[in-house]
């Protein structure tokens, strides 16, 4: 058995579990998932998408097991108690990540534990497993992504600006860099439009107020405190899935995530 608590931010959690799955057909096993709605992500997995319906997938539970919340204290007499009862050990993020970093893949791990418990916000078998098909939105949003996506023409350009938290791509991506490819664009293809999703309003404003109707955005505000919000992301995620092309931002999962979804070609725009 693995269980897999998805962790972090919505294409963190997607992709993790994408990871899990794929781990679980990797070394035989069922696979439950733990989705806690919380800060960082204030949605439930099944207010958003479609249960799973995989052979070896469990179930995506809003509960974690009592060993998520005990393991991981820095006291190793702790630690040590838990496992003299018998409670399998949880994985943080960080001990995944290393030993990935250090042996490749956690293959050989998992198959040393008979129940195998890990946190992780990357997709662990990147090499053998990338398949989003496996999340379908919930109707609501689905009817929301189409509806949007109607206005898509073949030359649509997807366009990805992350802002807000998240410095890395405030600096290595600046607004510049977008405006000027959306102007190169134009230049070669009088028919272009864009479908710009980002968690920054001000800059689709922007785009707006500069290139009028070629530009295809939701105007409301996109905080990630509520439910509504992350509807909105998600909707965000599909619709940019669908464009030609994704031009997106430095260090960020979305943008890989949409390209993913889409099968399509992914340009991280970073300054030089």
């Amino acid at each position: 058995m693995i269980r897999f608590q998805a962790i972090y931010g919505l294409c963190n959690r997607l992709r993790g579990i994408v990871g899990a799955i794929e781990l679980g057909r990797l070394t035989s096993r069922d696979v439950d998932i733990f989705w806690v709605a919380d800060r960082d992500l204030p949605a439930r997995f099944d207010q958003l998408f479609e249960k799973i319906t995989l052979p070896n997938v469990k179930g995506v539970n809003e509960k974690l097991p009592l060993i998520f919340h005990l393991w991981g204290f820095k006291n190793r007499f702790i630690n040590k108690f838990l496992k003299w009862f018998g409670f399998q050990k949880v994985f943080s993020e960080f001990q995944i990540h290393w030993y990935i970093d250090k042996y490749d893949s956690i293959e050989q791990l998992a198959q040393k534990h008979q129940i195998f418990n890990f946190k992780s916000y990357k997709n662990v078998c990147y090499k053998t497993g990338n398949d989003f098909g496996i999340f379908r939105p919930v109707s609501h949003l689905t009817e929301q992504i189409e509806k949007i996506t109607s206005k898509f023409n073949e030359f649509t350009y997807g366009f990805h600006i992350r802002r807000t938290d998240h410095s890395q791509a405030i600096t290595y991506s600046p607004d510049e860099l977008f405006i000027k490819e959306i102007e190169m664009i134009i230049r070669t293809n009088i028919q272009a439009v864009f479908y710009v999703a980002s968690d920054d309003l001000a800059i689709k404003n922007k785009l707006v107020e500069m290139f009028g109707k070629r530009i295809i955005t939701d105007l409301r505000d996109i905080r990630r405190a509520s439910l509504q919000d992350m509807e909105r992301a998600v909707i965000e995620l599909y619709a940019l899935s669908k464009t030609k092309c994704i031009y997106g931002s430095y260090w960020s999962s979305f943008s890989e995530t949409a390209a993913s979804i889409g099968g399509i070609p992914l340009v991280t725009l970073v300054e030089k």
